[in-house]
């Protein structure tokens, strides 16, 4: 009896370190934006935005374009970036739906002031 305890003992201590090593994390939405060239931040926007404007991006060719919809508080140095000026070479920029509703009539239908969209892409 105390052999096939031991045995067990042994057995499931094995088990339980073998179960730990093998455990990968998935790096964070953040984490995995601070990698990406350039990052688009629009401030106060619905996740339906966001993804109409991560659609255009693709459509326009850019690579690997991840999105995240955090809460409104986000902002360039959120992922180790200063903020760009629009006109600038960029790789961050913040913007908001009020830059956007220069150019559209309607976009009360995209508006949250709790969420922003961060859209992160790379060049090459």
């Amino acid at each position: 009896m105390i052999k096939k305890l031991g045995l067990t003992t042994i057995t499931l201590s094995l088990l339980l370190l073998s179960s730990c090593g093998s455990s990968k994390s998935t790096p964070t939405l953040t984490s995995q934006m601070k990698h990406k060239d350039k990052i688009l931040i629009v401030h106060n926007t619905k996740a339906e935005y966001c993804t109409i404007l991560a659609n255009s991006a693709r459509s326009a060719g850019r690579k690997d374009v991840l999105i995240d919809t955090p809460a409104n508080t986000v902002n360039c140095a959120t992922y180790g970036r200063k903020n760009a000026d629009i006109d600038d070479a960029y790789n961050c920029i913040e913007s908001s739906l009020a830059y956007k509703a220069e150019r559209e009539e309607d976009i009360s239908r995209y508006e949250d002031n709790a969420t922003a969209c961060v859209i992160g892409e790379n060049q090459k």
